[in-house]
């Protein structure tokens, strides 16, 4: 199998050198620099693409032959490699028909995600934003309008990145990219400690987006305004919400670093809500009522060890531990307290 590979390539560069000119022999040697790299052959097939995007500056294959490269690079988080090309892509003439254009326009965006990726978010925008300039009705135009807002967010521009995501939303209100962009725009108002704004933001995301992937981020995130605003009821409604969704999602995930990923809400929601809990029984103590205040330090048990029973290995086991043995030491119970400290140290 692997020989007759290498004849397929050696007969690739056969048709290439007989009619380097013709579509033919053109797409005959993009078919050996792909099968080069399947062949595990990178070094060949990197030295060949460069000599020939060095030689050949318009067309439809030196951009084929520069996305095998550009896709090689990022496979392998190599950005300064991949970042190298855009000297070629430079040299290009301007694309002849859709074609050409819809290639150099992925690649374009391929170069904003490198820069994004790297964490350069100004070469990043401009990179985008060229895109956007070059084809603004393509697929990847309009999502550069998303990507240009999460630059300027990342930048902790606020009030720039939030005007972009609303602008965003409003021109492409069915764009993949909308839910995720009024999150955002939650997040920008919350970085400008605009927390009414933030709150309205995330509950317009909750009431418009219940099944997107963002829900237990935006739940928390809104749970914790509404704490921060006393209405603690509200925000352990929502914080359960969350955890309820990680539960679904973590039951449905097969891969093991994902499940690990898919937890982390539910922690921060369950670590949140043992926090809201406890504010709460300590007013409820002031106030002498100190049956409801022990009620809801055994809400903090139980949500602790539903926590701890549902995502067991994934769990933050430390976490659990702190609150379960809190919440017993201000019930009194402190034998109890130091046989869970005990426990998760032995």
């Amino acid at each position: 199998e692997q020989t007759r590979y290498w004849e397929a390539a050696a007969l690739f560069n056969l048709l290439y050198r007989d009619n380097p000119d013709s579509t033919e022999g053109k797409g005959a040697f993009l078919q050996r620099v792909m099968l080069l790299f399947e062949l595990d052959q990178a070094d060949e097939a990197i030295a060949i693409s460069k000599e020939y995007i060095e030689r050949n500056t318009s067309g439809l294959y030196p951009r084929l032959v520069c996305t095998q490269l550009m896709q090689h690079y990022l496979a392998l988080r190599q950005y300064d490699e991949a970042l190298s090309l855009v000297v070629y892509m430079d040299r290009w003439a301007r694309p002849a028909n859709d074609e050409e254009l819809n290639q150099e326009t992925n690649l374009r965006y391929m170069v904003g995600f490198t820069h994004f990726q790297a964490g350069n978010y100004e070469k990043a925008y401009a990179a985008f934003d060229r895109v956007f300039r070059i084809s603004p009705e393509s697929q990847a135009g309009m999502d550069t309008g998303y990507w240009k807002a999460m630059c300027l967010l990342l930048q902790m521009k606020y009030e720039e990145a939030y005007d972009a995501f609303v602008t965003y939303r409003e021109a492409w209100p069915r764009a993949a990219f909308a839910p995720a962009a009024l999150f955002r725009a939650g997040v920008c108002r919350f970085g400008l400690e605009d927390y009414t704004g933030a709150q309205a933001s995330f509950q317009e995301f909750v009431d418009a987006y219940p099944r997107d992937t963002l829900m237990p981020e935006a739940l928390t995130m809104l749970a914790d305004l509404q704490a921060a605003d006393g209405k603690i009821d509200d925000a352990l409604g929502n914080y359960r919400r969350a955890i309820d969704l990680v539960k679904a999602n973590y039951a449905r995930q097969t891969d093991p670093l994902l499940k690990k990923q898919v937890v982390v809400p539910a922690t921060y929601a369950v670590a949140q809500a043992a926090q809201a809990l406890e504010a709460d029984a300590k007013v409820y103590r002031e106030e002498k009522e100190d049956l409801v205040a022990t009620e809801k330090l055994r809400e903090i048990i139980v949500l602790i060890e539903d926590y701890l029973d549902t995502f067991a290995e994934d769990s933050e086991f430390s976490l659990g531990v702190f609150w379960i043995g809190r919440a017993r030491i201000q019930l009194g119970e402190v034998d109890l307290a130091v046989s869970s400290y005990l426990d998760a140290i032995i």
